[in-house]
């Protein structure tokens, strides 16, 4: 997606770095967005979209261009290449589509402020949520949702946005922006922070309606995700693990916290046992987000490939 190359690229605060933190508006702020105190049992949320497939491809397979790359490939998607390396991808996109098809791992998309489906200019909120009063996807669309509190700044803001998404010409593209992704990687459910994160796909018309929601196809996501924060996530886990001594960062000596009389199978016991190959495709960190280091990155890409039904929100799960 030519288009979405060429605005990602002016995303430089200088010569020698990216800012992999798109900065936006949070309720924090003085003055705060206005959905920062709205009721979220009366607020008129925008028609929505719901993930029905994702799945993280593979090296040089898709989806973008990031500045800084440190390898050179046609698309920037070192995660998927490291992950494959590793021997994680398949098992990785198999748990996310059981996770969807059993309604466990719900991602939606409320494209607020669309209010044409032929053009228009909107954001891209970012949403983890569950099902509401049903139990599996219509592809026809109304699949009623409800956002999970973790995904919400305040009021019905929320804390995962893509800004600046067009509708034109039958596409939409969207960012740079911030979105989250939860993955499971040795046996527990990682929450990762996608930053510099851009989307493209196309609507499906005969299956969208702005009262039911937006069917989307061919879609495509990508961005960059902070090595350190992998290692973070894995370590954070790892230090609940008493039955390897609770390792304040078992990643940085693999073998020395390596006492693991974990029960066979657990996730403690599955980190105790490949935390060495997780170090090991860092190497492969493919994005130098300092640009100095014309060899080794600091970040890994993304890239993601997604199809979606149409969906309504009805409000934020009070549980």
């Amino acid at each position: 997606n030519n288009t979405n190359n060429t605005n990602n690229t002016n995303n430089t605060n200088n010569t020698n770095n990216i800012d992999p933190v798109p900065s936006q508006p949070k309720c924090s702020d003085t003055p705060a967005p206005e959905r920062c105190t709205a009721d979220p049992d009366t607020f008129e949320w925008g028609t929505a979209s719901v993930i029905t497939s994702f799945v993280i491809a593979g090296d040089d397979e898709c989806c973008f261009k990031f500045p800084y790359d440190a390898i050179g490939d046609p698309f920037d998607n070192g995660l998927g290449g490291a992950l494959s390396l590793a021997g994680q991808l398949d098992s990785i996109n198999d748990t996310i589509a059981e996770s969807i098809a059993s309604g466990s791992l719900v991602l939606v998309l409320e494209h607020a402020g669309l209010d044409n489906l032929q053009a228009g200019e909107f954001s891209i909120n970012f949403f983890l949520a569950k099902y509401d009063g049903i139990t599996e996807i219509d592809a026809a669309g109304n699949n009623t949702v409800k956002i999970d509190p973790a995904s919400i700044d305040d009021g019905t803001y929320p804390a995962a946005i893509l800004p600046g998404a067009t509708l034109a010409g039958n596409k939409i593209a969207a960012g740079p922006g911030n979105i989250f992704l939860e993955i499971d990687l040795l046996g527990t459910t990682l929450r990762l922070n996608i930053r510099e994160a851009l989307i493209a796909a196309t609507p499906v018309p005969a299956r969208s309606d702005l009262e039911t929601g937006v069917a989307l196809t061919n879609g495509k996501i990508g961005g960059i995700i902070m090595l350190e924060e992998i290692y973070d996530a894995v370590n954070n886990f790892a230090s609940t693990c008493e039955c390897m001594g609770s390792p304040a960062k078992i990643l940085d000596d693999c073998e020395g916290n390596k006492i693991n009389t974990c029960t066979a199978g657990s996730s403690c016991a599955t980190i105790a046992d490949n935390c060495g190959a997780v170090s090991f495709v860092g190497i492969f960190a493919d994005i130098d987000t300092t640009g100095k280091n014309p060899t080794q990155g600091d970040a890994f890409s993304i890239g993601a490939t997604f199809e979606a039904s149409g969906a309504v929100i009805t409000g934020i799960d009070a549980e």
